[in-house]
């Protein structure tokens, strides 16, 4: 016998939203920020003086989402020279026409040291994103139990949520009402 179960779908969206959500971003030696971690909850709104950071915190999202939204149909291969973490597989996504000024990418120019963007996901996986001033970008990606992703074959078994940067609205105009 078939017997309806009342489920509000509102509650089947919000526990898929919480543990395919992105937890916490971490940034190491990136642009103002030379460590840092960023916690996030459902719904997250960023806000700040000038020159807080909130410009690099939106980049660092969208940085990262150009391994998290194209992680499937990335070619995988070992880490490049450039990064001291040899026998390391992962991605190089293309950044081309992203926009973002590398020269100045690295904490206080500290150019010895790549700047790294780590996005944690509630489901215990992470993408890590190393980038240095010639605008050289690679990712590691790890599953939920910390596996590293070293191939197409894995990456399709792997369920990232994606990442979506809304536009950044600009300051506020001395007539518009501040909340």
């Amino acid at each position: 016998m078939i017997r309806p179960v009342n489920i509000n779908p509102q509650d089947i969206l919000l526990n898929f939203e919480l543990y395919h959500m992105l937890k916490e971003l971490k940034l190491e030696n990136y642009r103002g920020f030379a460590h840092h971690i960023i916690p996030f909850k459902l719904l997250n709104v960023i806000v700040g003086a000038n020159n807080a950071g909130k410009s690099s915190v939106v980049e660092a999202l969208r940085i990262t989402s150009f391994t998290v939204n194209r992680y499937k149909s990335l070619t995988y291969k070992r880490a490049p020279e450039w990064l001291d973490i040899s026998g390391n597989y992962g991605v190089s996504p293309s950044i081309k026409n992203a926009e973002i000024n590398f020269d100045s990418i690295c904490n206080q120019y500290n150019n010895d040291q790549p700047a790294i963007i780590t996005a944690s996901f509630k489901d215990g996986s992470s993408v890590t994103t190393y980038l240095n001033k010639d605008a050289k970008v690679h990712s590691i990606i790890k599953s939920p139990k910390g596996k590293i992703i070293s191939s197409k074959g894995d990456a399709l078994k792997l369920d990232l949520p994606s990442i979506n940067i809304l536009p950044q609205v600009g300051p506020l105009q001395r007539e518009e009402f501040m909340l």
